[in-house]
Formats: C-alpha cells, structure tokens, sequence
C-alpha cells in the first residue's frame, strides 16, 4: 500500500463527540490525504516530514470509525496517548530520551540515508527513490 500523509491543524479540523459521549474524534477525509509514495506521490517522505524537530509516534493499525473520524482526546481536555489510538497492535515512538530527533530513525531508502540527514541538496535523490 501506498503511504498517506495528513497535515492536522487541530484548531480547525472537523471534529465531534463519540457516540458513548466520552472522545473527542477528529475527521480526516480524502480530501487532506497527501499520497507520500508510488506514482501519485504529492510530496516524498521526506518532503512531508521536513522541518520536524521532536519525536514521531507513528500509530499501528489506528482505531477509526466511519468516515473518517480518529479518537484525539477525552471530552474535557486530555489528549489520549498514542497506544489507545491503536485497535490493540500499538506504536512507536521515534525519537531520543529528549522527545527529540525522530527524524533519525527514518528512511525512505531502505537505511542507506535517515530523514535527519537529507540536506536541501539530496532531497531531490531521496524523493526519487520514494516514488
């Protein structure tokens, strides 16, 4: 499959509550999907995550409802942590003992390059190799 990206103002995302009245879900439809690989790639990898300084969590099998909606935080405030946002396969969290430097830990090109290290002038050679 192909990876998807979303960028997420959360301010002014769709969102609503959970039928049980307890989650605040947020909505995100096809039409914020950015295509990150294969041939209708919108941007590389890299591209998408350029600029990002802090840890990564990247969520397993996200729980979803229909259309779209993803759980965010409890009604009243707390943002839900990222290993109840899976339907039970978990998470990884990228990054340092600092919640820094995520980046380091990715690759679009099989481990011959991180995310951390593309500088402005090999960005062009690493988007090639994610389409």
């Amino acid at each position: 499959r192909n990876a998807k990206g979303y960028y997420v103002d959360y301010k002014e995302v769709e969102s609503r509550v959970s039928r049980d009245k307890k989650i605040e879900e947020f909505h995100l439809g096809d039409q914020n999907t950015l295509m990150l690989t294969g041939r209708n790639a919108a941007l590389s990898v890299a591209e998408f995550f350029k600029g990002c300084h802090g840890a990564i969590d990247v969520i397993l099998d996200p729980q979803k409802e229909a259309g779209g909606y993803y759980p965010m935080k409890e009604v009243g405030g707390r943002k839900i942590a990222p290993q109840f946002r899976s339907k039970g396969i978990g998470y990884i969290r990228l990054g340092d003992d600092m919640g820094e430097n995520g980046l380091a830990f990715l690759s679009s090109n099989a481990c011959s390059t991180f995310l951390s290290s593309v500088s402005g002038s090999s960005m062009s050679s690493v988007k090639s190799n994610t389409k």
